[in-house]
């Protein structure tokens, strides 16, 4: 009874809202992109196979039927515990039946190497057990492989990985007794061990006094923080910045000082600047005053018209004598007129003369006119602008003065009392510098003595000492160490060159006492000895395991040769190639034969090759199915052929069904789609359905 796929019904498989179909033999499943022809061949796949792919979220409501696995028809689904291998293979490892009955996106080999299409590695897994053999040989190195037991003894294979590094542990165990051995007879202990107890005596004193120099260190240490903080609490920058606002009060008092004389000589020089610009004021007010002030020159021109007139009659002139005389009459009248109007401003002409007198003894200078005393203010001005500003700037430098000399006061009272022993803010200033300088004085010395004691933060003891540090004891003891230092050197000169010998097996430092040199090479030995013993049993097992495994693998070959000559691989070959008879291996190429000719696989054309790897694959399961037939899914496995092979692929496919294998093809190809119509639906009828995804 062969195994088929019955029906397959499914609801919201990504873009497909719901199916229900009835499979037949050749089942056309034809669908353009997006319509969900992936999701539902992944689908199949995760429903009936063990080893699948999933790249995308199914759907947990649909379910697909297979007959011929048991009595009944079989329901799969994603999440079903038991798969086709399941059931075929209950007992034994199952085989990976998604290789053999599916083909996707246009690929029939069924192997990852790409240009043989199917390798020995395949046959293997398909064929016999030497894919679990293979597995165990390629964990052990081939130098082990190559090794082997002789008469109970160990005989590594060629000298590298393992192999290489059991020999050098046999000779390094050979080389530690030997030094072992040498140590025995050369090392004796006896001046070298009364010095070595001399120098014990001579650390322990010095451990003592170098107690007493890192707790010496440490209360200097102490000071230096006591000295920091007191800095701390007077900064030089604070320091500076008193000095410099004490400058400025000094500065402002000077300043204050030199604008003071300069107002005095200003206001002596502006006393009377008010009086004139008030005087100008009130002439400016009397314009007629000013020019009626002095009639003098009039008077003068009338008199010498008269005189002129009597003249030129005199000098019988008549008409000389005349304009002369009308002339003068002109004058006496306009003087009347200027008269009367003087009369009539008698009052402000008076204090046009008063202003006058006024300017004259003030300035000691006669004003002819109102003329004078602007040009006397042209000159005071300046000199009274700049004596206003000078006071206003003053004013500003005052208050200056006054709020420095306050923030002043007020520092210097953080750092000293205000007493009247110490007003002057120089001296404040100057005992509070000097205090800073004694103390970073102090700071600076401690530093210098913690630095000759030469002791880090980390080695500071904090005590307290029973004795107190002395340098010169320090030193002595310092010396007669590194005398019996160099005393016990040159003892152990003689064995230098054995103890190097020693520390190039161990990597102890050569420096390290004998004692715990020789322990060290015991101790390296155990572990050289041990880890000889492990690498031995491992090169050991491996050689056992290997000589076994290439036993079995003899009689796998034979098994492998066997099933390739079996008519269950041999008749799809014979079938579908209708030139060749069968196959069979040749080291690590797979060889295709006919009566007269035989050709590696990977030698043949595409077109060949394809019909071998169908024929194979329908070959292989066979084998397993004994003689049951399957179905087939193919995922538009025919969409990178030429048209001519998607011809020849069609019919092929049309052979199977026609011996009883089930097709299922998906298709998103109309000519595909086309060849399917054509070639088979006539040949095959009711046996035959197209399902189109809908759109």
């Amino acid at each position: 009874m062969h195994i088929r796929l019955e029906n397959l019904s499914v609801n919201r498989l990504g873009p497909i809202a719901s199916i229900k179909w009835q499979f037949k033999d050749v089942n056309l499943i034809y669908g353009k992109n997006e319509q969900g022809k992936t999701f539902l061949v992944e689908y199949l796949l995760s429903s009936l196979f063990k080893n699948h792919s999933k790249t995308r979220p199914l759907t947990d409501s649909g379910q697909i039927n297979i007959s011929g696995l048991a009595e009944n028809v079989m329901r799969f689904d994603p999440k079903s515990r038991k798969k086709i291998e399941d059931y075929l293979y209950p007992d034994d490892k199952p085989v990976d039946l998604s290789r053999l009955l599916v083909v996707k996106a246009g690929v029939t080999k069924f192997s990852s190497d790409s240009e043989k299409g199917v390798t020995k590695t395949v046959l293997k897994d398909y064929l016999s057990d030497q894919r679990v053999l293979d597995l165990i040989l390629n964990q052990i190195p081939s130098n082990i492989q190559k090794s082997s037991w002789e008469n109970g003894q160990l005989i590594p294979g060629q000298q590298s990985g393992d192999c290489r590094t059991y020999n050098n542990y046999i000779i390094e165990l050979q080389k530690i007794d030997e030094l072992l051995a040498e140590v025995d007879e050369k090392y004796t202990m006896g001046e070298i061990m009364i010095e070595k107890h001399q120098l014990e005596e001579v650390d322990g004193l010095l451990q003592v006094q170098e107690q007493a120099r890192r707790y010496s260190a440490y209360q200097k240490n102490s000071r230096i923080k006591a000295l920091s903080e007191e800095l701390k609490q007077l900064p030089q920058t604070e320091l500076d910045a008193i000095k410099k606002i004490n400058n400025d009060v000094q500065r402002l008092k000077k300043q204050i000082q030199k604008d003071k004389d300069q107002i005095n000589a200003l206001e002596l020089k502006c006393i009377h600047y008010h009086w004139l610009e008030t005087a100008i004021a009130e002439c400016e007010k009397r314009p007629e005053a000013l020019s009626l002030k002095s009639d003098l020159f009039f008077t003068i021109l009338g008199v010498v018209l008269i005189v002129t007139t009597v003249g030129l009659a005199f000098l019988q002139l008549p008409w000389g004598a005349l304009a002369a005389g009308l002339l003068a009459l002109l004058f006496f009248i306009l003087i009347s007129r200027r008269y009367r109007l003087m009369v009539q401003q008698r009052d402000d002409i008076a204090e046009i003369n008063r202003i006058f007198a006024g300017y004259q003894k003030r300035f000691g200078q006669k004003a002819q006119a109102i003329t004078d005393l602007k040009s006397k203010h042209a000159v005071l001005q300046p000199e009274y602008y700049a004596l206003e500003q000078i006071k206003s700037q003053s004013i500003v430098n005052q208050r200056e003065l006054d709020h420095l000399e306050q923030e002043l006061e007020a520092r210097l009272s953080v750092y000293c009392a205000h007493t009247p022993d110490h007003d002057d803010p120089d001296e404040r200033i100057n005992a509070l510098q000097k205090k800073r300088d004694q103390l970073e004085e102090a700071h600076k010395n401690e530093n210098i003595a913690l630095a000759a004691l030469g002791v880090e933060p980390e080695d500071y003891f904090s005590g307290p000492v029973d004795i107190q540090y002395d340098r010169e004891l320090f030193n002595k003891l310092n010396h007669q160490k590194n005398e019996l230092v160099s005393s016990i050197n040159k003892k152990e000169t003689s064995l230098l060159a054995l103890k190097q010998r020693i520390c190039d097996f161990t990597s102890s430092d050569i420096n390290s006492e004998w004692d715990k040199i020789i322990n060290d090479l015991r101790v390296h030995r155990d572990k050289t000895s041990q880890l000889k013993k492990e690498i031995m049993a491992k090169i050991g097992s491996g050689a056992v395991i290997t000589k076994v495994i290439q036993e079995i693998q003899d009689r796998e070959d034979e098994g492998i040769a066997k099933a390739l000559a079996a008519d269950t691989i041999c008749e799809p070959i014979k079938a579908l190639t209708q030139t060749y008879q069968g196959i069979e291996m040749d080291g690590d190429d797979i060889i295709v034969f006919s009566e007269n000719e035989r050709f590696p696989v990977h030698h043949l054309s595409t077109g060949a090759q394809e019909q071998i790897l169908l024929a194979l694959r329908i070959g292989i399961a066979a084998h397993y199915l004994q003689d049951k037939k399957m179905f087939l899914i193919l995922d538009d496995a025919f969409q990178h052929s030429d048209w001519q092979r998607r011809e020849w692929m069609v019919d092929q496919m049309a052979y199977l069904a026609s011996i009883g294998w089930q097709i299922i093809y998906f298709a998103m190809d109309d000519h595909i789609k086309g060849l399917f119509e054509e070639r088979i639906k006539p040949r095959f009828m009711d046996r035959y359905v197209m399902f189109e995804l809908a759109k």
